[in-house]
């Protein structure tokens, strides 16, 4: 039988502390919830992406565009989301169809931008929440327009046009990334752009 409060003092005991508040729940998924969480799957697999399941933590991780960012608080808002996100570079996209499980994905035009922000933000405590990041991890089987996002293939080249020759003429519409030689032909290479902008200007 517990004891009251006076007897307690005689006794010089003291009441345990109530507990502390629990926090509030996250509200119910909605219907429109539930669709924007399947379009951001059929996006995310549009452009060769693919987010980890719970617990999941890929080693030797190949930098991407897009960062999978975990641990997220259900309340933070979008535009909390963007401001943050936006100074390391434009961002093309935000994703937060799935926050009420924990993560977002951001996904950015330039590769630099998103390397800064993995960077800067890993840990970052974001109401109450260390942000964990990821970059995003490659589909199984991608298909050449996942693999070659943001890289051109140059066809036919000339013996006499060198590495620097195609620097020259591809640098005019963005910085490039790498130059790499195919498996198989001396005559086709791939020029890979930091900027997925600068690689669709130069091919129109």
């Amino acid at each position: 039988r517990m004891l009251p409060a006076g007897a307690l003092s005689l006794l010089g005991l003291k009441a345990a502390p109530p507990p502390p508040p629990k926090a509030p729940p996250a509200p119910p998924q909605t219907q429109q919830q539930q669709q924007q969480a399947a379009q951001l799957a059929a996006a995310m697999s549009s452009v060769g992406l693919t987010t980890p399941s719970a617990g999941e933590h890929p080693l030797g991780e190949h930098p991407s565009r897009t960062l999978f960012v975990r641990n997220i608080n259900w309340s933070v808002e979008e535009v909390e989301l963007r401001q943050l996100f936006e100074n390391y570079g434009e961002i093309r996209a935000v994703y937060t169809a799935c926050k009420h499980r924990g993560f977002v994905m951001i996904s950015y035009f330039d590769l630099r931008a998103a390397k800064a922000a993995m960077r800067a933000l890993q840990g970052r405590v974001v109401r109450r929440r260390r942000l964990d990041i990821h970059y995003s991890i490659p589909k199984d089987n991608p298909n050449d327009r996942d693999v070659n996002q943001g890289t051109l293939v140059v066809f036919n080249l000339d013996g006499c046009i060198t590495n620097d020759d195609l620097h020259r003429i591809f640098g005019a519409y963005g910085e490039v990334k790498e130059i790499r030689e195919t498996p198989k032909k001396k005559n086709h290479k791939f020029v890979e752009y930091y900027d997925i902008r600068a690689a669709a200007t130069a091919l129109h």
